[in-house]
C-alpha cells in the first residue's frame, strides 16, 4: 500500500513560537494533550532545540518537492533546503515543529509533515542528522515494531533522517509535504 501525500486544508497557516520555555515544557504540554514523542526524538534531539525568548507568529507554507521544481523519485533534505531558500522561503527553527505539533490537534489520519529546518545531530557515534516531523498514525504500516515498543496510533512528534553520506543521499518522496516559512511579502 502506498502512502497518500495529500496536503490538508486543516494545517494552520500561522504558528506561534516563543511560547515554550524548554524541551521539558514541550514534553509536559504534549503529555497533557495526548501527543506522543518518538523515543529517539525525546531522548536525543529535543534537548538540543533552541527556544526563542520572544513570542512571534510565523506564517508557514506547506509545499511538495515538486512545487520547488523537483521531478525525481525523491529529494534529499539538503537539496530541498537549498532550493527553498533560492526561491525565497526560509527554513523553520526547530522550535516551530514543537509548536506546530501542539497546535495541530485535528491533523488528518496518516498525514506526515516534514519540517524543513537545519538538521539536529544526535549523540550517536556517527552524530546522525535528523529533522522533525509532525505525524498522525492510524496504523502500524509505517512503524518499526522492532525499534518501538508502544502502540503507534495517535498524534506524534517524530524525526526523519537527513543524512547525506559521501554523495549518496537518503531521499524523501517528492510528493511528501514539507513545512517552510513563507516568503517575505
Amino acid at each position: 500500500m502506498s502512502r497518500d501525500f495529500a496536503i490538508s486544508n486543516l494545517i494552520p497557516k500561522t504558528v506561534e513560537i516563543g511560547n515554550l520555555e524548554n524541551a521539558d515544557t514541550f514534553r509536559a504540554n504534549a503529555h497533557e494533550r495526548g501527543i506522543r514523542i518518538e523515543r529517539h526524538t525525546s531522548e536525543h534531539l529535543l534537548d538540543k532545540v533552541e527556544f526563542s525568548k520572544v513570542k512571534k507568529t510565523v506564517s508557514i507554507a506547506v509545499l511538495r518537492g515538486s512545487d520547488l521544481g523537483f521531478n525525481e523519485e525523491g529529494v534529499a533534505i539538503g537539496e530541498l533546503r537549498k532550493r527553498a531558500i533560492e526561491q525565497g522561503y526560509s527554513l523553520c527553527p526547530a522550535e516551530l515543529a514543537l509548536s506546530l505539533r501542539l497546535a495541530y490537534l485535528n491533523q488528518p489520519l496518516d498525514e506526515r509533515l516534514i519540517i524543513t529546518m537545519e538538521e539536529i545531530r544526535d549523540n550517536s557515534p556517527r552524530h546522525t542528522p535528523y529533522v522533525f516531523s509532525v505525524e498522525h498514525y492510524t496504523s502500524d504500516e509505517y512503524y518499526d515494531r522492532e525499534y518501538y515498543s508502544e502502540n503507534p496510533i495517535g498524534l506524534w512528534l517524530s524525526h526523519v533522517l537527513a543524512f547525506e553520506n559521501g554523495g549518496g543521499f537518503f531521499k524523501l518522496p517528492c510528493e511528501a509535504p514539507f513545512v517552510l516559512i513563507c516568503k517575505d511579502k
